[in-house]
Parts: structure tokens; C-alpha cells; sequence
């Protein structure tokens, strides 16, 4: 039953307010462990898990809204922390530590839904590590002579929300004319067009505060800008330049020597190192594809979850996808 307030006016009263103060402390509690650690991840998990028990009445959605996240991802989330093999491991009760756990959210989501001899067995063979990918979890177990299925969106989606995605897109290359022989390098996956790359759920799986940083060529800038906006976000400025060590790849017009990262933001995302340079002079990697400097730069900037979208392979602490 509902009661009045003490002041004996209609409107608010104590449940409401009692509501109200339950979901500002489970608020305090999830910003407090907004970081990017495995730790953080698994004890906002919690207070993901202990909200939705204790907000009833039509609050939970209205809930995650605030925190800037939604149903689909807390589900994910919540789904980790609830695993028996997980629970046992922040309970201090299997052999493995919580520092052992992967940092990769997609590791973490790969590594629930098994028996205990199975996880245990993971954790013998030593595919339980920190610096453990969702390919490799899903490979060790894989039948004998199968192919682990390969990490989806919806399989990154579950992870988030993030609060900094990079993006190197294969961009469509189009020839400049008959005789062009421009095109520098071979993507391992095949070119998309810009309603392509729009089609992606890039806007879902962006934290409310997010920093989107988008590679691009220079003759696909206009086509970058016009993605930034229909991912969500804001432009701001060039995030980082690319300077190419070695012989200039061929390109229209003038030979390309660097590559752009731009910079879009959703929300207030917070700066975190005043220091972070731009220009990144480092060696060219093969297939066009950008240094580990510019992920180890955005961990400094910005807090994570990290995301990373057409990824050539999984990086400590960032959940990878590619086509």
C-alpha cells in the first residue's frame, strides 16, 4: 500500500521516494565502477544485476536509460556475472583468479554457459588468461576438426555498451579512371559502400558518453563525415594522422603518405590525458592497416569499454569484430 508523506500532501510519497533513492545509490554505485578493468566490468555488472531486483514498478528501463544503457546489453552483462563458473571465481572459490579473467568483454560473454569440467578444462589448457580473445575461447572449444563460430555484432553488441569505438572501414575504392593503378593496398575483406557501413549497429552498441575514432582516406573524407552523423555521433576534430614510415603507396593525384582518424563524440565523453598527441610516425603496416599505437593513445583519452570494428585481431582489453 502506498503512503502519504509526513507533511500530509497528496502526490509523492515515501515508497516513491524510498524508489527514488534506491535507484539514485544504484546509480553512484554503477558510475563508481565505470572503468575499464575486468574488475569494474564485473562489479557494474552486479549493480546491473541487484537493480533489476530492486527497481520494480515500471523503474528499471527508465533506470538504464540514465546510465545510458539498454535492456538488450545489461541482459548481457547481467547473464556474465550470473554464470555458476564466474560467480565461483569472484567468490574466490576456483582455482583461477579474478585478475586471470579475460579483459575482453566478449571473452568474458564466451567463457559462460559451460559445465564445470568444461571451464575447468579451459583454465588447465590455459585458454583463461587476461590477454584471452572470444576466437580463441570459441576455438578450444570447438569440436575436433570444426571452426569455432566467428564473433558476430550481436556478439560484440551484448559486451557494451563502449565508451570509445575505432573504426577502419574498407571504404569503396573506385577507380579514378581507365588506366588507374592507384589503389594501395588489399583489404582482407571486401570493400563497403557508405549505406553499407551506415546499415551497421554502431549507434546501439555506443555508450551514452562515447568517442567514435573513424579512419578514412583522403578521397573518402566527405563519405566519413557523412558516417559520423549517421552512427550518432558529432564531429569534432582529427583525432590522430598516420605518418607512414617507407615508400609512399600509390594514390590519385599525389602519393599517399598518411592516413586520418577523425574524431566523433556522442554524449560528454570524458578527456582523460590533456597529453595525447596526434601524430603517430610509425612503421607501414601491411594490408592498410593502422599502428597499435593509436589503440594504446585512445586508452589513455578516453575510458573504455574499448571497441574495436574491422579489427585484424583482438587487442588486450578491446572487444574485436570484422567481416
Amino acid at each position: 500500500m502506498l503512503r502519504r508523506n509526513r507533511s500530509g500532501r497528496g502526490g509523492m510519497t515515501e515508497t516513491a521516494n524510498e524508489l527514488a533513492d534506491i535507484a539514485k545509490t544504484l546509480e553512484d554505485r554503477w558510475r563508481h565502477h565505470a572503468g575499464s578493468s575486468v574488475q569494474s566490468y564485473l562489479e557494474g555488472s552486479m549493480v546491473l544485476a541487484d537493480a533489476k531486483g530492486k527497481l520494480r514498478h515500471g523503474r528499471w528501463l527508465p533506470w538504464l536509460e540514465r546510465i545510458g544503457m539498454n535492456e538488450r546489453a545489461a541482459s548481457r552483462r547481467m547473464k556474465v556475472v550470473q554464470d555458476p563458473n564466474i560467480r565461483r571465481v569472484l567468490q574466490g572459490a576456483n582455482r583461477t583468479r579474478l585478475s586471470d579473467l579475460p579483459t575482453s568483454q566478449a571473452a568474458l560473454l564466451a567463457l559462460c554457459g559451460h559445465d564445470r569440467e568444461t571451464f575447468d578444462g579451459l583454465v588447465d589448457g590455459g585458454v583463461v588468461r587476461p590477454d584471452a580473445t572470444a576466437r580463441e575461447i570459441k576455438a578450444a572449444l570447438a569440436p575436433d576438426g570444426q571452426d569455432a563460430r566467428p564473433v558476430t555484432l550481436e556478439d560484440i553488441a551484448g559486451a557494451g555498451p563502449y565508451g570509445a569505438i575505432l573504426a577502419d572501414p574498407p571504404w569503396l575504392f573506385e577507380r579514378c579512371g581507365r588506366a588507374c593503378d592507384c589503389r594501395p593496398f588489399e583489404r582482407p575483406w571486401p570493400d563497403m559502400t557508405l549505406d553499407e557501413l551506415k546499415a551497421l549497429p554502431v549507434g546501439d552498441m555506443a555508450a551514452r558518453d562515447c568517442a567514435l575514432f573513424l579512419w578514412t582516406e583522403s578521397e573518402r573524407v566527405l563519405d566519413a563525415f557523412a558516417l559520423i552523423d549517421a552512427w550518432g555521433f558529432d564531429y569534432r576534430t582529427t583525432a590522430f594522422e598516420y605518418w607512414k614510415e617507407g615508400e609512399p603507396e600509390p594514390a590519385c593525384w599525389t602519393r599517399r603518405e598518411t592516413a586520418t582518424c577523425l574524431l566523433g563524440i556522442r554524449g560528454r565523453p570524458r578527456r582523460m590525458d590533456k597529453g595525447v598527441p596526434s601524430a603517430i610516425i610509425a612503421p607501414r603496416e601491411p594490408h592498410g592497416g593502422k599502428p597499435v599505437e593509436c589503440n594504446a593513445r585512445i586508452e589513455r583519452l578516453v575510458p573504455g569499454p574499448y571497441l574495436e570494428l574491422f579489427a585484424p585481431d583482438e587487442r588486450r582489453g578491446w572487444a574485436a569484430w570484422a567481416p
